[in-house]
Order: structure tokens, then sequence, then C-alpha cells
């Protein structure tokens, strides 16, 4: 084997081959079919396979790919062209997938002569290129004239098979990776879904069972008594169950609605803004309890989110804080963030009653769960916001000593 700089040719090639270097031109066939990030690593994978010294890859704006593997000089750089998109000879090599040699630059009108001379290029070959995606040129280029002669065809025309061989074969992984992949995102969305259906069946369960009761009761208790004033008082308590069990059902199609809304748009916030908008919204409540409210988003301030939810999640958070205050000390609630193994971590902190969560951990996030007696507890907020957190890819998790405070810490999945 002879080798012409970085092109590898059979022996019976001249001994005067001096190949300046060799570049694959390719045009899109059907952009729309190929993603232009996808064949540009595909250009870098054939680069690399040609084994030459310096490889790029480029798309210009009128949709050519320039996939450069050759050892080039400075008079050559990566981020210029020595052949014009635009020129007959490519055009002729590309779109009617024949040979066009170039025996002088300097004579011939089918090139652009300015685009060669400076890097001193004299003489081409261009070759047609194939592939499941693309159309396109392999050109060889030399400093001297009339050295793209005949006996050259039959060498790089196998080069040329080989490239498009092996385009073929990178466009094939690329489309198995990019399957594989999807498959991958659409087992795990099928997967969560599922999780998500099983936890409503046993919430629903869980928590129609004892009204759906009470209400069986009344009615045999209807059915066997024989006072009208009996059976009035008892009609009469049919209404309530009925009110709390529509709330119920309410409170869990908004749930299931937010686990299944895995698309939610997502948009850049500053944490620093939601949490103002926040505190303005409770401002009497604030007030009226004597609450002092800190912040420090230092670590991170902004993320990519829907602004619903992170509304909603320091809406929760903030209201639970003011209503389980301990009565023997001024309110305090510390909002901040961190970063733990590269995601973005929210805590929100206060002083007040705390929670027994040996006893009631896991229950917490529970709907209808209260762990202090409140008129306006209904132990619905912890339940929505980790249904708004785990719907984004995230987690929720606390921490509390009863007496003393609690720690929510939420870790957004932000990607």
């Amino acid at each position: 084997m002879l080798t012409c700089r970085n092109s590898t040719v059979h022996d019976n090639a001249p001994d005067t081959c001096a190949v300046k270097g060799f570049m694959l031109t390719a045009m899109l066939e059907l952009l729309k079919a190929t993603e232009p990030g996808d064949l540009i690593n595909t250009g870098l994978k054939t680069a690399r396979m040609l084994g030459s010294a310096a490889g790029a890859a480029f798309l210009t704006s009128q949709n050519h790919l320039y996939l450069y593997a050759a050892e080039v000089s400075e008079q050559m750089p990566l981020n210029g062209s020595p052949v014009h998109p635009d020129e007959t000879a490519g055009r002729i090599c590309i779109e009617q997938q024949m040979p066009v040699v170039i025996d002088d630059v300097l004579t011939d009108s089918r090139v652009h002569t300015s685009y060669y001379t400076q890097p001193g290029i004299r003489s081409l070959l261009l070759l047609p290129v194939t592939s499941e995606k693309i159309k396109g040129a392999i050109t060889i280029y030399w400093n001297e004239p009339e050295m793209a002669g005949k006996q050259f065809l039959a060498h790089y025309k196998e080069l040329a098979e080989i490239i498009s061989t092996s385009l073929n074969r990178l466009f094939t992984a690329v489309r198995l990776e990019n399957k594989i992949t999807e498959s991958t995102e659409t087992i795990g969305k099928l997967s969560r879904q599922h999780k998500q259906m099983e936890d409503f069946c046993f919430i629903v369960s869980h928590n129609l069972r004892a009204p759906l009761a009470n209400l069986s009761m009344l009615g045999r208790l209807i059915d066997d008594s024989n006072e009208n004033l009996e059976k009035q008082s008892y009609i009469s308590k049919i209404n309530p169950v009925i009110h709390f069990m529509h709330q119920i059902f309410e409170e869990l199609v908004e749930a299931t609605q937010v686990k299944m809304d895995l698309t939610a748009e997502r948009s850049l916030i500053k944490l620093s803004e939601r949490l103002d908008r926040i505190i303005m919204s409770m401002q009497g409540q604030i007030l009226a309890c004597g609450v002092r409210i800190s912040s420090d988003f230092s670590a991170a301030n902004q993320i990519m989110y829907p602004k619903k939810y992170i509304d909603s999640i320091l809406n929760n958070l903030l209201s639970n804080a003011v209503k389980y205050r301990h009565p023997d000390r001024v309110p305090e609630i510390r909002v901040s963030t961190f970063i733990k193994d590269g995601y973005i971590c929210l805590e929100v902190k206060d002083n007040g009653l705390g929670i027994d969560l040996e006893k009631n951990g896991d229950k917490l996030f529970m709907l209808r769960k209260v762990f202090h007696s409140h008129p306006e507890a209904k132990g619905v907020g912890l339940f929505m916001t980790r249904a708004q957190v785990e719907a984004m890819g995230g987690r929720i998790s606390a921490s509390s000593i009863p007496g003393e405070g609690t720690s929510f810490i939420v870790e957004f999945c932000t990607g």
C-alpha cells in the first residue's frame, strides 16, 4: 500500500502522487429527515475513521455539510472551504452523481480559481458519494496540475464506495441509538404512569372507603326507621357526606392531572421573584401572625420550571409553616437554595410545632392526613406539593423535631 498524506491507494499508483489532502463535501438530500447535529456528528466520526490528522465538520447556510479529513496546512484553515458549494464542478458531481476531473484550476471554468490558488491547489478529482440520508462528493486535491488523471479513478472510486458504506453504517448506528433512547424514555414514562395509576387506585380506595361506609350505614338506618322525624334526621346527614366525597374526588382528579402532566411547560424563572409574589399574597397572615421570613438564593436563583408549580410549591410550604407556628415564639421561616450532586435544591425551614416523623413519616405526604389540630387543616397541600415535584422528576423530603420545627427540601429535576 502507498500512503499519500492521509489517503491510502494501491501499490500500482504513480510515485509522483502529491496529494495535498482530501475533503468530503456532502449536500443534505432531505434536511427534514436528518438532524444537522446527527449529520455533523456522523461527519466527525467519518473523519476519525479515515485516520486524518485533522478533522472537522460544519453546516453552511446553503445546506452543504463540509467534512474535512485531511492534513490541513496553515494556508488552508478548517473554517474555509477549498470547494465552493455553488461551483459547476461540484453541482455536476453531486447532483448527477458522476466523477469530475479538473486538470488545472487556472484554466477550467467549472471552478472558482480564487478558492484554490491561495492554498496552492492546482488539480482536483471529485467523486460522488451516496448514503441513505445524504448525497455528496469526495474531493481529492493536488498541489500540481494534471495530477487527477484517469489512473486515480479506480482507486478513489473504491475510497468513495468505502465512505458511502461507512456513512450508511454510521447513520444506521445513530438511528438505532436514537430509537433505543426513545424506547428507554417511553418505557420510563409508561412505568411512571403505571405507578401513578396504582397510587391513584390506592388513594381512591383509602380515602373513599370511610365515607362510602358512612353512606351505606345511613341508608340502612333510614330503611330500618319507622319514624319520619328520625328518617329526616338521617337524610340530613347524607348531604355533608356527599359534599366531603365530592371534595376528595376533585382533589384526586387535580392530583392525577398533575401527575399525568409530564410535559408541563418550563420557563426560566427567578426563585426570589416567585417568593416575593407568594409573600405579597400572604401579607395579611404574615403581618397578623408576626412572621419573619428570610431568604438566601446565592447558590441558585434561576431554574427551568413551570411557574404554576413553583408558585404552588412555595405557597403550600409557606402556608404550612405559618399555619403550624409555635405559639410561644416569634415564627421564623428561612427559604434558601443549595446544590447537591449537581441538582438545585430548595429548603423551607421553620421553627414551628414540628412533626413526629417516627410516628407519622409514612403518612406525611398522603391525602387528608393532618398532624395538628387547626381549623384550616385539610391534609391536601403536601399531597399536591409532592405530586407536582414528582411530576417534574424531582423529590421532596422532610426532617423535623417535635416542638422545634420542620425543614422541607425539594430536589428539582430541571432538565
